[in-house]
């Protein structure tokens, strides 16, 4: 996937949070919170269709051969096979992105209501450190950059 084309796609993930927080966690969005993550999808998805016009005539000059299609990629084909293993990895980003959001939101909520947000959020970073370390230690080559 190209970057503006993982930039559109991430968009999706507000819709995901929204149908999760309708469906998981049982609360209606409003119709303006709806409005407004549609508005912002057709935004920079018309963005995408706008910038993509320009650029494919000059991708390649008129005097260079066409291309061989890539491995993988049958001839007559209108989408390669990377192009939709990219596709199904963003879209399975955004949706555990989107779980991740419903869950701690889910967490704020229900987890002793005496307890100050603030304290939660700080427990939730701690953790997610913590793991974000230890996922760096046990890289071979993530330990050799930090060291050197």
């Amino acid at each position: 996937l190209d970057a503006s084309t993982f930039v559109v796609l991430m968009q999706l993930t507000l819709v995901f949070v929204a149908l999760g927080e309708r469906y998981i966690l049982k609360k209606a969005s409003t119709v303006k919170i709806w409005c407004l993550i549609f508005l912002q999808v057709a935004c920079v998805s018309l963005y995408q269709l706008s910038n993509s016009d320009g650029r494919q005539g000059s991708s390649r000059s008129s005097t260079e051969p066409p291309q061989p299609p890539e491995k993988g990629v049958h001839a007559g084909s209108p989408v390669p096979s990377r192009f939709c293993v990219g596709l199904v990895l963003c879209l399975m980003a955004n949706v555990s992105s989107a779980i991740g959001n419903i869950l701690q939101q889910q967490f704020m909520q229900a987890a002793k209501t005496d307890l100050s947000t603030s304290i939660k959020l700080c427990y939730q970073h701690l953790i997610g450190f913590v793991l974000m370390a230890l996922v760096t230690l046990s890289q071979r080559s993530a330990r050799e950059r930090i060291l050197l």
